[in-house]
């Protein structure tokens, strides 16, 4: 029944990636054989991959409608430098979208990143490498930073 409802949520966050990606058409001045990856941050309270990977002590969940107290306030992106696209799905001109599961630690850094939703093709590895680099403004709980288990979406596209 678990792996039921997180593949039903995570069908539902993909149906919302793509109705917002038609929404975000390119410019009439690009050009449509010219090729660029794009990302769109999004961050979401985690819901454990298929693999059941275990919140690690002392990390606390982003507080929802469906989570109760004790919970943290969620983080906030302030550097989200983009991914590049492999050469591999360039090639092959592979669009989609990643989602990673990971912790935001008190200090506002990501760790323990685990790809939840894969696309292949080197995007995987392109898109852990850049959130590594990513910066957050932490969790709260009572006014104090706090390490939080979120999702992240990255979002490659061609234009």
């Amino acid at each position: 029944m678990r792996r039921l409802v997180i593949a039903v949520l995570l069908g539902f966050l993909l149906l919302a990636a793509v109705v917002s990606a038609q929404g975000n058409k390119s410019s009439p001045n690009s050009s449509p054989t010219a090729l660029a990856s794009a990302v769109e941050p999004q961050v979401t309270p985690a819901s454990n991959p298929p693999g059941s990977l275990v919140v690690p002590p002392g990390v606390m969940n982003v507080c929802t409608d469906k989570t109760p107290p004790p919970c943290a306030t969620p983080p906030r992106t302030i550097k989200a430098p983009n991914p590049k696209y492999s050469k591999q799905a360039r090639k092959k001109k592979i669009a989609g979208l990643v989602v990673l599961w990971l912790v935001v630690d008190a200090n506002g850094l990501p760790r323990d990143i685990h790809v939840a939703r894969s696309i292949g093709y080197g995007l995987d590895e392109e898109a852990i490498k850049a959130v590594r680099k990513w910066r957050f403004k932490p969790s709260t709980l009572n006014g104090q930073p706090v390490p939080v288990q979120i999702n992240v979406e990255v979002a490659f596209k061609l234009y």
